[in-house]
């Protein structure tokens, strides 16, 4: 055999190989995530993922915030406290020490602008947190999107889908068109398993409006099981330590990446009410101003 055939042969032999290589990869990548003892219906679906966090009561981590939208583009580290169902504290920081600090308290709010001298206070309303935050959000619902608890809104009616990438997506619909998904994966140990055995994980939450644009999105990931002190079998809760808030009318982003958490470790309620920023000066902070 002289070498130009040999060449040809060699050449031939190393394209089937590739095409039998990349067919491999392929039908690896496609496979479906199937999840064998599906959940038939989302309120129970929804009643499973909310009792794995009912143990949750406190949250504490710190976090570096990317944040992009009206408020300009920046990035920042935040220690963060929370105490369900709505008591939050932010603690904003630079190089130079503690940017700025939000305390939520229920319907109250105060934030310390300290680049400024200044202090907000007024109710804590979406108004009052996207000077902060820069999207709109209640400090209820602030405090459930910190530990992967997007809440449902009210719908006339829901559909729960079983879809071939080992997630569950319920959707509401409401009264006036809009409409809400949820989605919730199965970890690969868990896809055999009966329902009440799945571990859920959100991993994503998406409003869109009538005529199919989206309106906000929501994407939870990296999700890492925090032991829980109080549990006597020391379990614990699975929280999304990447967390991508998206509001496509402000054209506004948040991005929290969690870089150590704990939870059901009780604060004192001076940290709510911090006291030391009374001496700057007082701003009143209205809804819709």
């Amino acid at each position: 055999m002289n070498k130009t055939a040999g060449r040809r042969i060699d050449s031939k032999a190393s394209v089937f190989l590739l095409l039998i290589f990349s067919t491999l990869v392929s039908a690896c990548a496609i496979r479906p995530r199937i999840i064998q003892h599906p959940h038939r219906e989302g309120d129970a679906l929804w009643m499973a993922y909310r009792s794995m966090r009912e143990p949750l009561k406190a949250f504490k981590a710190e976090v570096r915030v990317f944040q992009k939208g009206s408020l300009g583009r920046g990035r920042a580290s935040a220690f963060v406290f929370v105490q369900r169902p709505d008591r939050i504290r932010v603690d904003v920081l630079s190089p130079l020490g503690v940017m700025a600090v939000l305390a939520v308290d229920g319907p109250s709010l105060m934030l310390a602008d300290l680049r400024r001298n200044v202090r907000y206070e007024g109710p804590s309303c979406p108004a009052n947190l996207v000077r902060l935050l820069g999207l709109p959000l209640g400090s209820r619902e602030l405090a459930d999107l910190m530990i992967g608890l997007p809440m449902p809104m009210p719908a006339t009616k829901r559909e729960l889908e079983v879809t071939r990438r080992g997630s569950y997506v319920w959707t509401s619909y409401s009264q006036t068109g809009l409409r809400q998904e949820l989605e919730f994966s199965v970890p690969d140990e868990d896809l055999a398993l009966p329902p009440e055995r799945q571990h859920l994980r959100i991993v994503r939450a998406e409003e869109i409006d009538p005529t199919g644009r989206p309106l906000r999105r929501m994407r939870f990931s990296e999700h890492r099981v925090v032991v829980d002190p109080l549990d006597a079998q020391k379990r614990g809760v699975a929280l999304p330590f990447a967390i991508d808030l998206e509001d496509l009318r402000r054209r506004a982003t948040l991005k929290l990446r969690l870089q150590w958490a704990t939870i059901n470790e009780k604060e004192s309620d001076e940290v709510f009410h911090p006291q030391e920023y009374s001496r700057l000066r007082r701003i009143e902070a209205r809804c819709g101003h």
